[in-house]
């Protein structure tokens, strides 16, 4: 992907790895929370997108890592 402006934060520029790293090391906003009337269906969606890496990880589901993320967890929670 190319930003024809580039990336930065005030006066100065860099590029795209200096900019993922800086996003990254940023805490979230305070007031981040999840809108607590989001369907079922949705919260669903958005849980195998994290389990599967992401929305920047293709947006494709990882099977094979749910499953194991979900016996996982039944072997913690019994």
């Amino acid at each position: 992907m190319r930003c024809a402006g580039g990336f930065g934060e005030g006066d100065e520029r860099f590029g795209p790895e200096e900019g993922a790293r800086r996003l990254a090391a940023r805490p979230p906003h305070p007031d981040l929370a999840a809108d607590p009337a989001l369907p079922d269906d949705t919260r669903l969606w958005a849980a195998l997108q994290a389990a599967s890496g992401g929305t920047w990880n293709g947006c494709v589901y990882d099977v094979d890592r749910i499953i194991a993320l979900l016996e996982a967890g039944k072997k913690v929670l019994g």
